[in-house]
């Protein structure tokens, strides 16, 4: 995803369906945007949409690491985004100022937004976003990588005005323990570290496979690992964006896209959010919503109590490396509170694009995204899964910031079926 160029965003009805793009899907009242760097190198955009039928109000502070507000007259700032409509600014355009940041920003709003950030250098050759997240006391982040090249970067956000303090565990994929820190956070502060300073020289973080963040209050997590080496390929991976994973005893989660053969590959990961172990099955779909004919398809694996998997998806369902193969994999736990993602990219340049597990109880009959790019070399693609046993009747609209209609499209998905696409398509 790129942002910048011409900018439109969608909301997208649909009944029993789930959208995996990596935007937050459920409209609140204070959105927390956790990562905003400014220099002249890198940017953050930040694309606020309002899916409500009247105008409403916004107001965006900025926060520095030590908590305290952003230092410029134009912060707060307060926007009127129009009914259906969208805001969607680099963040030294919203604030208005050009000085190095390096913090996080809170939108607050008495009806409910969507939100949508994105992080890049201007060259835009190394780029990744997210959804906001919710603010919660306990979540997974589930990929820890740190390799001597590769390296994880976690930020912890305390959206409280109070203190708050935080344990971090850091887990190896078999779940033993590897380490664990703690540290104290001010009022509306921040940590922004790397895996190594966070738990020191003294710990063998190449063995690493997920954290478990906990704290005495609700806060943010959001994790960038930049240069991971895929297992079997030789080329390091472009930045990739995870936002915290908070599990829950729901059993049955899809992950929406998978893309493996013909110079493509899917990286898989999972973690076992649970103090016990538990058969996980993970069952990959064509786009029919018929199964996939390979040798371990369903596949199925015990994983420890707070263990992980990592694979590529050619090697858990023994995919052949010649043809391109897509489809939808479904994740079924026997007990619950799993973490997943799925990263896909090819296999002769850095790119990557990750998107986390949906619990498929989520899946609803009205969905809107925040940001979408068509234009000017950019694109946006969207993928819709069924994981229900009934058709789906689906109503796709894109509007322009605005609140005016772009395009409209309608369309059917049958059980367990999948479609995607780039959005003009």
């Amino acid at each position: 995803m790129r942002a910048v160029g011409y900018r439109i965003w969608f909301s997208v009805f649909l009944a029993l369906a789930v959208l995996s793009l990596p935007s937050h899907l459920l409209a609140q009242g204070v959105l927390n945007i956790p990562r905003v760097v400014s220099t002249p190198d890198l940017f953050t955009g930040i694309a606020i949409g309002n899916p409500a039928s009247a105008e409403v109000t916004a107001t965006f502070t900025a926060y520095q690491a030590d908590g305290t507000p952003l230092a410029t007259a134009g912060n707060p700032v307060t926007l009127t985004i129009p009914a259906a409509g969208q805001i969607s600014k680099n963040f030294s355009d919203l604030f208005g100022t050009k000085a190095p940041f390096n913090g996080w920003v809170q939108v607050t709003s008495a009806a409910a937004l969507t939100g949508f950030f994105l992080n890049s250098n201007y060259a835009l050759t190394d780029f990744d976003g997210s959804g906001v997240g919710d603010p919660s006391a306990e979540f997974i982040l589930p990929l820890a990588a740190s390799d001597g090249t590769s390296v994880t970067e976690l930020t912890l956000v305390n959206v409280n005005a109070d203190p708050a303090t935080v344990t971090l565990t850091l887990y190896g994929s078999d779940s033993a323990v590897l380490s664990t820190a703690t540290a104290s956070m001010p009022g509306r502060g921040l940590i922004r570290q790397t895996l190594a300073a966070l738990f020191g020289n003294q710990v063998d973080v190449t063995s690493a496979s997920h954290f478990r963040i906990s704290a005495d209050r609700p806060i943010v997590g959001y994790e960038v690992v930049a240069n991971y080496l895929v297992t079997g390929n030789g080329v390091r991976r472009e930045t990739a964006s995870v936002s915290a994973q908070q599990t829950t005893s729901a059993t049955s989660y899809v992950l929406p896209e998978f893309v493996t053969g013909g110079g493509w590959l899917s990286l898989l990961g999972l973690v076992n959010g649970s103090g016990i172990s538990q058969q996980v099955t993970l069952t990959a779909y064509k786009e029919d919503g018929t199964l996939w004919d390979s040798p371990s398809n369903p596949t199925r694996i015990l994983l420890n109590g707070n263990g992980g998997l990592r694979t590529t998806v050619r090697d858990l369902f023994g995919f052949s490396d010649d043809a391109v193969e897509t489809g939808w994999i479904k994740v079924t736990g026997s007990v619950g509170f799993l973490s997943s993602y799925v990263a896909t990219g090819n296999q002769t340049t850095p790119s990557f694009a990750l998107v986390t597990g949906i619990d498929a109880g989520a899946a609803s009959r009205y969905q809107v995204l925040s940001q979408v790019s068509e234009g000017a070399g950019l694109f946006t693609l969207l993928t819709l899964v069924n994981p229900g046993t009934r058709p789906a009747d689906l109503e796709l609209y894109s509007l322009r910031p605005d609140g005016s209609v772009v395009g409209q499209s309608t369309f059917s998905l049958g059980p367990n079926q999948r479609t995607g696409g780039l959005l003009r398509e």
